[in-house]
């Protein structure tokens, strides 16, 4: 709560977890410009240690990773107690891998290429009740 007794929600945070530069830099943009801390991992298999470090409120995973597979590192998340509770977004190439990436745990799936916002608006849906949104970004706002 703050001085005035409102409780305040922490800002969002969205872990993007992809090894290409250019991916990164477009969700890194999109989502700063609108106020969102933005935390950015490039291996598969320092996921779990980035997740609990950030306790991003949603993390968008590419699931063509090297080293750790998206799937394996979702599934990984999921697992661990600091880490299941978050919101993961599954981004691949592969459109046969819808399935296989709710199972590892994913909440929503999208095949690349994906417009970005597209994606901006999932995570705002995802989060809308978990932090704080920057002004003019709730979902609910606009309806």
């Amino acid at each position: 709560m703050d001085e005035t007794g409102t409780s305040r929600a922490a800002p969002c945070t969205i872990l993007v977890i992809d090894d290409d530069p250019d991916t990164v830099y477009v969700y890194s943009h999109i989502f700063s410009r609108r106020g969102f801390r933005v935390e950015v991992c490039r291996d598969g298999a320092r996921v779990v240690a980035a997740a609990c470090a950030v306790q991003p409120h949603v993390i968008l995973m590419d699931f063509l990773l090297p080293g750790v597979t998206g799937w394996d590192a979702t599934r990984a998340l999921k697992e661990h107690p600091d880490t299941r509770h978050i919101p993961v977004i599954a981004i691949s190439a592969y459109g046969e891998a819808r399935d296989d990436a709710m199972a590892a745990g994913a909440s929503e799936y999208f095949e690349k290429p994906v417009s970005p916002m597209i994606v901006l608006e999932t995570v705002r849906t995802l989060v809308v009740h978990s932090c704080a949104l920057p002004a003019g970004t709730d979902p609910a706002a606009s309806s």
